[in-house]
């Protein structure tokens, strides 16, 4: 079948094959590039605001805890009704969750059991915390409230957890796609190239080069004939000179446009380096979106360490809250022993002085613990944006890729067009040859003449 093409057709169907190879590669790196950024706004628009949230709650729960413990031990109502604050500042972050589009119903029920816990915990704790901070003694409903503060921060802790591991393992994926996508668009682009190289290459030789070859080869042999004819009969032999010298003129043309057809395939050649080295700007793009992507999960994991820093502080502070309030316990009932005078109250003053200067230093360290846990925070943040910029750069280089192919279009159809002029001369050629063939037979008929004349 490809004998019956013309060398145009010939031409177009090897440059084709290189056309739709690099469409392929497109069209195959878009698609991997679509899939990235649908998880990446699964990471930006779900898994990260929920571990966000589930670490404000987390805090905000802390610090309902210690000014529940705070209140009663200065006897401050105000601090309670601060600690009512913060729960409501728990069931606010709790209720943001559970409003981020997205969350799968497992999370969602987990949240859902937890903000009704801490609302229940809430309403019981307030007024029992609110009437020990007046001086009432309500220890048997402190330890039950004590073991609810244990469960709900048992439930709070591992709703951010949860968050927290879903990120990361959602941001090690991302990794791992990026890594393949970097080798898959190399593996596939080298193979469309080598394909497409030897494809065209055998398409050359098998039909261009191998027909002009017999054409020029023809060509020869034709001269021969006319050479031998021109000594034969002198006076045919100017006219099939003339006509040599017309066949010569058109091969030179021929080779001419031959010339300018190498010149194009040359063009074509550097487009294809060129093209090659765009894609090596996208796949070092691609590189440095996954280094800022692997920076991104570094910083998780330094809010998750300050969150367990964290937890460690906020227990020894609970504990020491705890120790000092059985101390003003035992305060309370030596003073009510001895009177005024009573030595063991002193002593027991003192130690409750001693417990909250531990608890004041414990919660600084807090503090600091949750600084460094909200800037880890914004070098995620900023992270994000260059992994967002770093692929835009890949969809610049794609354009890139677009335009070089346009080129290479542009180049098979000046190729068609010299092609056309290739046949236009092999058409002047053949009438040269059949006017050749005319004048030798007028040769032979005037040879014949002069010979029946001469044996006259």
């Amino acid at each position: 079948m490809m004998q019956n093409l013309s060398m145009s057709k010939k031409i177009w169907l090897s440059m084709s094959i290189l056309v739709i190879g690099y469409f392929l590669t497109m069209v195959f790196g878009f698609g991997m590039g679509v899939r990235m950024e649908t998880r990446m706004l699964s990471v930006s628009d779900y898994l990260f605001p929920a571990s966000n949230l589930g670490q404000e709650a987390l805090t905000a729960f802390k610090d309902q805890v210690r000014l529940y413990n705070d209140g009663i031990m200065l006897g401050d109502g105000e601090t309670i009704n601060r600690a009512g604050h913060e729960a409501e500042n728990v069931q606010k972050a709790l209720g943001g969750i559970l409003n981020i589009p997205g969350v799968d119903e497992t999370s969602a029920v987990q949240v859902r059991e937890t903000l009704s816990a801490l609302t229940a915990f809430t309403q019981e704790a307030q007024p029992v915390y609110m009437s020990m901070s007046k001086g009432e003694n309500q220890s048997s409903r402190t330890a039950q409230l004590a073991g609810q503060t244990e469960v709900l921060r048992g439930k709070l802790l591992k709703i951010q957890q949860m968050f927290a591991d879903s990120l990361k393992a959602e941001l090690l994926a991302n990794v791992q796609n990026s890594k393949q996508q970097r080798f898959l668009n190399f593996g596939v682009f080298v193979v469309v190239v080598l394909l497409g190289i030897t494809l065209t290459g055998l398409i050359i030789s098998r039909s261009i080069t191998g027909p002009i070859g017999r054409i020029i080869g023809g060509l020869t042999e034709g001269a021969n004939k006319v050479n031998d004819a021109s000594d034969q009969v002198s006076s045919a032999g100017q006219t099939m000179a003339t006509g040599t010298s017309q066949q010569a003129s058109s091969i030179e043309e021929i080779a001419s446009s031959l010339e300018e057809m190498t010149s194009m395939i040359k063009q074509n050649a550097d487009n294809s380096l060129e093209a090659n080295r765009v894609m090596a700007d996208s796949d070092k793009t691609v590189l440095e979106a996954h280094t800022a992507m692997e920076r991104l999960s570094q910083s998780m994991d330094d809010i998750s360490n300050a969150s367990k820093e964290t937890q460690k502080i906020i227990k020894t502070i609970d504990e020491i809250a705890f120790q000092t309030n059985l101390l003003a316990l035992n305060a309370a009932v030596e003073a009510a022993r001895a009177g005024e005078a009573g030595a063991g109250f002193a002593v027991v003053a003192d130690e409750v002085r001693n417990l909250a200067m531990r608890a004041a230093d414990a919660a600084r360290n807090t503090a600091t613990l949750i600084d460094n846990t909200i800037a880890a925070v914004k070098n995620g943040t900023v992270y994000s944006e260059t992994t967002l910029t770093a692929f835009t750069k890949t969809m610049e280089s794609s354009k890139k890729v677009s335009s070089l192919v346009s080129e290479i279009a542009a180049g098979s159809q000046e190729q068609a067009q010299g092609i056309q002029q290739v046949n236009s001369a092999m058409s002047e050629i053949d009438a040269v040859i059949q006017k050749t063939a005319a004048i030798a037979e007028e040769s032979a008929s005037a040879a014949e003449d002069l010979n029946s004349q001469s044996k006259a």
